[in-house]
């Protein structure tokens, strides 16, 4: 679309060429021109009421026509001018139309994305739920798994301290110095063994509680900046149920370390 300076600038270029058709046309007219009046005073003479001849009459109409040609033609261009702008102005109005129009549809189209992100944002927060459930689930039966094992590893010594007391019981009441002295010094070193047994099972056992509280910990942390569930704990006796889950068994206490008994012939 040209500009408005451009359109005025043709119009007025066709203006005055039309001026300079019509004094062409003036001049091919060959009007009559006044003559100079001289320096010397001329004589004063009677008004005379001069008829117009045929020939003046011819170039009067011929000078209307011009001019009547010459107005017409202005009010042509004036009117060109008008339709010019007139478009002008329609073609601004539809520009500003269609850019309403492309800004409504851009809101339309980021409103429409940023409810799809969020829904995508749900789903991920739902998968997240479910992952750390899992993990929790997971969890919970290695520390079962663990507790199985050391009553297990438990029931083992206590079996095998009943299988020495019962060999200590079956050996003769009397024995020479030196087997007694034998006897005691094994059996002090069995009892040194199972206490340093005993401390590295505690010790082992007192780790892992540390990783388990570690491990919780880390799962709890993004549901408690989610807020959508209640917190889940688990403690040393056991893991707290959460809201409508179903404990599967009873857990067993683990005893701590180093309670077993010793009994030894001197």
């Amino acid at each position: 679309m040209d500009e408005p300076g451009d359109a005025l600038s043709a119009y007025e270029a066709k203006r005055r060429r039309r001026v300079e058709e019509n004094q062409r046309m003036l001049q091919s007219l060959n009007l009559p021109t006044m003559s100079r009046p001289s320096a010397r005073p001329q004589p004063v003479k009677a008004s005379v009421k001069l008829e117009p001849t045929r020939r003046s009459s011819r170039q009067e109409k011929r000078r209307l026509r011009a001019e009547k040609e010459e107005r017409e033609s202005r009010l042509k261009d004036e009117q060109e001018m008008n339709k010019i702008i007139e478009k002008e102005e329609r073609e601004r109005k539809e520009k500003k139309k269609l850019l309403r129009e492309f800004k409504r549809k851009r809101q339309q189209d980021l409103k429409e994305k940023k409810l799809l992100e969020k829904k995508q944002k749900m789903s991920e927060q739902e998968f997240k739920r479910e992952e750390h459930e899992k993990a929790r689930k997971k969890l919970l039966k290695e520390r079962e798994r663990n507790e199985i094992r050391l009553l297990e590893e438990k029931e083992q010594k206590r079996q095998l301290q009943q299988l020495r007391r019962q060999q200590q019981l079956r050996e003769p009441e009397e024995l020479p110095p030196e087997k007694v002295a034998e006897r005691n010094a094994d059996i002090q070193r069995l009892i040194q063994e199972e206490l340093d047994k005993q401390a590295r099972l505690a010790k082992e056992q007192k780790r892992r509680e540390q990783e388990r509280q570690t491990a919780i910990a880390q799962l709890e942390a993004p549901r408690l900046e989610q807020g959508s569930y209640s917190q889940i704990s688990v403690t040393g006796e056991g893991g707290t149920q959460t809201t409508g889950e179903t404990p599967s068994e009873e857990k067993t206490e683990v005893p701590s370390g180093g309670d077993f008994a010793f009994e030894f012939m001197l």
